[in-house]
């Protein structure tokens, strides 16, 4: 994998929704730079210092995940772990996380980390029967942030941010029927 960087957090210049949000948690992610928050998100035993790099809107050769994390293990290999972002509107589309194997999670030890509101999704995900996928609610991941950094001023922002302004359907996730896709999205013209 090409080398990623840091993100900027005052440098936010996505417009759509996922793409402005998921730039928001990496930038929270690198600014926090927790060793048990990559290890949360990653499933995975880290080194002490693990974060080398992070990148929104990651490109693939046909594929394009929302971002991509560069990480150490506690073995001393690199783990990248390639982000699908989904919100309150967005269904999931299994041919999308599909390329998203074949395209960028190259490597065995790799790893899709699928994010959305929708606790229902990990059923989805299961069916397509890879275990470089990762699923994760958003839910859970304020939990894990309002539990482990409630004295971090940035990460109490952000989950204020996620619950209070811009996406109150993530703070309480409504029983809503499936809204799967297993066609590619229809194309912007």
């Amino acid at each position: 994998m090409e080398k990623m960087g840091s993100i900027n957090i005052f440098l936010n210049k996505y417009k759509g929704r996922e793409d402005n949000f998921t730039y928001n948690f990496l930038a929270l992610v690198d600014f926090l730079n927790d060793r048990k928050l990559c290890e949360f998100l990653s499933g995975t035993d880290l080194s002490e210092e693990p974060l080398r790099g992070l990148r929104a809107q990651y490109w693939g050769s046909c594929s394009k995940p929302d971002g991509a994390i560069s990480l150490m293990t506690k073995q001393k290999k690199e783990l990248s772990v390639f982000i699908e972002n989904k919100l309150d509107s967005s269904p999931l589309y299994i041919v999308q996380i599909k390329k998203h194997i074949l395209t960028c999670v190259r490597e065995e030890e790799w790893r899709l980390l699928v994010i959305t509101p929708r606790v229902e999704d990990k059923s989805i995900l299961d069916e397509i029967g890879d275990s470089r996928i990762l699923f994760l609610t958003w839910k859970a991941i304020l939990v894990y942030l309002k539990d482990n950094f409630s004295s971090n001023r940035l990460a109490t922002q952000f989950v204020e941010y996620v619950e209070k302004k811009k996406y109150d359907s993530i703070k309480v996730v409504k029983n809503k029927t499936k809204r799967v896709r297993k066609t590619a999205p229809p194309k912007s013209k």
